[in-house]
């Protein structure tokens, strides 16, 4: 419980701090979404792997993105800078 409280705190600065443009979206990620949206949403007939490929490429670049945004939090509330 105490954990949710701590997170969605931690969450909820960050959005204060940055407003919209918050460090969760990246040009590289909102690039990955977009080709994805574009390339899947009219076509049926793509190939099952290319799909699972696009979307497990997207699924990392995301989890590789929060991990960057807890990072420097972490740091930034250990050493009162904001990175």
């Amino acid at each position: 419980m105490y954990k949710e409280i701590a997170i969605q705190a931690i969450y909820e600065s960050i959005l204060d701090k940055y407003g919209c443009d918050t460090p969760f979206e990246t040009t590289e990620l909102s690039r990955l979404c977009e080709d994805f949206k574009k390339k899947y949403s009219s076509s049926t007939t793509q190939n099952k792997y290319d799909f699972e490929t696009d979307l497990i490429d997207l699924i990392w670049e995301n989890c590789r993105n929060a991990f960057r945004v807890g990072f420097d939090v972490a740091i930034s509330f250990m050493t009162d800078k904001v990175i």
